[in-house]
């Protein structure tokens, strides 16, 4: 309660108010209480404005997802949300922070919205660590990183000045240019990453010391963190194959048959590696062998389509670019001119300006999309991921057979 006082005196007439400890301490809580209210109130606009901003800021970059395209052998995926590794699926899309692991004889092709293509070779740990398009500048971010392992990577024709692709180590990091190919690898024991350049160029941050080499066509790098960057290097020349050349038919009187695979000698090259399978991923390889001849000689080929890789090797064990082919094998006891070859399309599914084809011909044909060769298996089917074609474009299939035989169609498709 408060007190009214009031004493006289010479010096005139003195008043005074005594208030009581309760009313301060009720005033002193009303106004802590409007202290804090302001603060959360200007908290709470802090708070807004920067989530705004984030939210403009996120607009700039759309997530997109990577695809699967072949998978072959135990592939096991561990999603950024889960904990659990599971089996990898053709229908199962992968995002940024997912990653990929390959076993022994595994490995696997993916896809990214722009086109670029990453084979995901066996005993490797892959992170998808960006794919990202921004929708004002249609610029795109791709990047993965390899943990430990190999992955061997394309890169599309690049238009947009503001676009990346790059793959990455603990140690090192390559932004590749447009028509890339190249081969990233990483030992995780030992911490050292190489890099290799076949075609097209790329420029390489070593992470420790922050300097950027650049690699140009059919040259190699090695960063580690005990010795640092190596000299770039010069790749062996690839051998210019001689028989049986790309998409060869090979007509023979019957099957099993004998098929000699020939090439041109490389200058200050002795030896050279010979792969052969009947997929086109070479999962299963039929030979794969180090020899000191200039040609091989394969027994017991069935009909069918094979593909062979072939690198020129250095003396200190560096392997140059594969010069990869493939050829039909047919025996003429099956060769009936005029027959019809089977070619359907059952789906087509559109990834942004790419699209898929899955379909079913026949074992051996050469297929072509819009004049550009396609994969058929030994069943005869196929699927096939187009370049970037715009909105709606019009694919023409053409299948020509080892008998001279043609049947084209023509499939209209339109992104979503």
């Amino acid at each position: 309660m408060a007190v009214r006082n009031r004493r006289t005196g010479d010096e005139g007439l003195i008043e005074w108010i005594t208030v009581s400890y309760q009313t301060l301490k009720f005033w002193g809580l009303i106004l802590l209480l409007i202290v804090l209210g302001g603060g959360a109130f200007y908290g709470f606009r802090y708070f807004v404005e920067r989530t705004e901003k984030a939210g403009d800021k996120g607009l700039t970059s759309e997530l997109r997802p990577v695809r699967f395209v072949d998978i072959d052998g135990e592939v096991r995926v561990k999603l950024v949300n889960q904990s659990n590794w599971t089996a990898a699926r053709r229908d199962k899309l992968l995002n940024v922070g997912d990653m990929i692991s390959t076993g022994p004889g595994a490995n696997c092709k993916i896809m990214y919205f722009d086109g670029t293509n990453v084979i995901v070779h066996e005993d490797t740990l892959y992170v998808v660590t960006e794919s990202y398009l921004n929708p004002q500048t249609e610029a795109h971010s791709i990047k993965g990183e390899i943990t430990s392992g190999e992955v061997h990577m394309n890169t599309p024709e690049r238009t947009n000045k503001k676009s990346s692709v790059k793959l990455g180590t603990v140690e090192a990091e390559a932004e590749l240019q447009g028509n890339t190919e190249a081969r990233g690898r990483r030992d995780k024991n030992a911490g050292q990453s190489e890099f290799y350049v076949y075609a097209g160029g790329a420029t390489v941050l070593n992470k420790q010391d922050k300097k950027i080499i650049t690699l140009a066509a059919n040259e190699h790098l090695a960063v580690s963190k005990s010795a640092g960057a190596s000299e770039v290097a010069q790749l062996p020349a690839s051998p210019e194959i001689i028989h049986p050349q790309d998409s060869d038919p090979l007509l023979v009187k019957q099957t099993p048959a004998q098929v000699e695979l020939s090439w041109k000698p490389v200058s200050g090259i002795h030896q050279y590696r010979v792969r052969v399978s009947d997929q086109p991923t070479f999962s299963s390889a039929r030979y794969n062998q180090v020899v000191k001849t200039t040609s091989v000689r394969l027994n017991n080929l069935g009909a069918g389509t094979y593909y062979w890789q072939l690198y020129s090797v250095a003396d200190n064990g560096v392997e140059s670019n594969a010069r990869s082919s493939k050829f039909f094998l047919s025996s003429s006891e099956k060769k009936h001119f005029g027959t019809p070859i089977k070619l359907v399309v059952t789906k087509w599914v559109a990834m942004g300006d790419i699209f898929e084809l899955i379909g079913m011909t026949e074992p051996g044909v050469r297929l072509t999309v819009n004049g550009k060769p396609a994969e058929v298996d030994a069943n005869g089917q196929f699927k096939i991921f187009t370049d970037p074609l715009g909105n709606t474009a019009t694919l023409t299939l053409v299948a020509r057979d080892i008998s001279g035989n043609i049947t084209s169609t023509m499939v209209p498709v339109k992104s979503k």
